[in-house]
């Protein structure tokens, strides 16, 4: 296979965590390539773990255009136009919009604020979380249980977890959680249209206007709360950078660890004699879920899109200024020079520093303690629940769906009497 024999990119895959071959091929032979897109652009394609890394960390790299594209409604892999000034909007994101704030822009923009941010979303924060999580997944496995056989997993449990849980990190009000739960419904039947992600986020924001009205008024016990008492009033947080925090975690927090859960479940239904070893205490739930993390992956291959500032040097390559950089996260977890055995699933070996799922740097997901707690204590609760869940369809024969940036299970039918 030659790197100029280019397919269009995202190139097909056979088999939902095995990386197309094409994509295997490059990062062994051609590490940093051109790419064709759809759209008939052209843009670099990052595929080992080292330099994923470094794209996610290094300033030239920069996410700012991807973001004004996002704000038009743009396909990824489109930047537009480098922006003219910022944006200090206080009302709702127009019609098929959304404003990604935080985490498209550039670290100077929001350095202070996401200082802030992390002094809040800690590990310890998130432990603090821990039995209210397990709690949500309790619920959520009782509804479960008093449902018909076969279930599907991802619409009876793995979209469902995170909603409860996200209702616990915010605090929300009762009579908030039901427009909270409507935007969930809506955001992923949005799936994988740009403008009806618009739309939904535009519900979003009125669920978050409500609580930061609430929070203003009085701080309470939930994240906007506690980021409001952290901060103080010298650096007091603009509405912008409050309602902006809601919004982006509240999507990061709902479909990604929705998609997560959905893919390691299917991971694990694959390979039961892994699903056997957790079951037992074999393998710890953090070493299972780091696995599963770098495992499971399944993405479309446009999420991290940045564009160069000036000409770079990467992977023996010069990626001229101002061009648009993929980074393939599927690809650095199954990088041979970085995790031994890369193509095995074995719950066994994993530990953080296998994967870059959560990014790295400035950029590095903030919800990412909480996400961990969170799979942790959902698919340990699901398999102690039911000893003898099994698939109800073979794991191959699953179909696979996608949104923006994530490819998971349409749905994941199982039994367990």
């Amino acid at each position: 296979m030659e790197a100029a024999a280019q397919s269009v990119y995202p190139f097909e895959q056979k088999c939902p965590f095995a990386p197309p071959e094409e994509l295997t091929w490059r990062r062994r032979n051609a590490p940093v390539s051109q790419v064709r897109l759809a759209n008939g652009n052209t843009a670099w394609l990052v595929t080992r773990y080292d330099d994923v890394r470094t794209v996610l960390t290094d300033p030239r790299f920069s996410r700012r255009q991807v973001r004004e594209a996002a704000m038009r409604g743009g396909p990824p892999g489109t930047p537009a136009p480098a922006p003219q000034g910022g944006s200090t909007r206080t009302t709702p994101p127009p019609s098929g919009r959304f404003d990604f704030g935080m985490s498209l822009s550039d670290p100077d923009r929001h350095a202070a604020w996401r200082r802030t941010l992390a002094s809040v979303l800690t590990p310890r924060h998130a432990e603090s979380l821990r039995e209210r999580v397990a709690r949500a997944v309790e619920e959520t496995l009782d509804e479960l249980q008093d449902g018909p056989q076969p279930a599907d997993l991802v619409s009876c449990f793995a979209y469902q977890v995170p909603v409860r849980v996200l209702c616990e990190l915010f605090d929300l009000p009762e009579d908030v959680r039901p427009a909270f739960r409507a935007w969930a419904a809506l955001i992923r039947a949005a799936a994988p249209s740009t403008a009806a992600f618009g739309e939904a986020m535009g519900s979003l924001y009125g669920v978050a206007r409500r609580l930061v009205d609430k929070e203003r008024a009085a701080p309470g016990e939930g994240v906007i709360g506690l980021l409001l008492t952290a901060a103080g009033e010298e650096a007091a947080p603009t509405d912008d950078e409050l309602l902006t925090t809601v919004m982006l975690l509240a999507t990061a927090g709902y479909e990604s660890t929705a998609v997560q859960f959905a893919n390691g479940l299917l991971a694990l239904f694959q390979h039961p004699g892994e699903a056997a070893r957790l079951r037992a205490g074999q393998v710890s739930a953090a070493a299972a879920v780091e696995e599963i993390l770098r495992y499971a992956q399944a993405g479309t291959g446009f999420a991290g899109t940045t564009v160069t500032t000036e000409d770079v040097r990467l992977g023996g390559e010069t990626i001229p200024a101002g061009s648009t950089v993929l980074i393939s996260l599927d690809s650095a977890g199954r990088d041979e020079s970085h995790t031994d055995r890369p193509d095995e699933f074995d719950l066994g070996q994993g530990a953080p520093h296998h994967h870059l799922t959560f990014g790295a740097g400035s950029h590095f997901c903030l919800g990412a303690a909480l996400a961990r707690v969170e799979l942790q204590e959902g698919i340990t609760r699901l398999l102690r629940r039911f000893p003898t869940l099994r698939p109800h369809v073979s794991p191959a024969a699953v179909e696979f769906t996608a949104n923006l940036f994530h490819r998971y299970p349409r749905e994941l039918p199982v039994v367990w009497s």
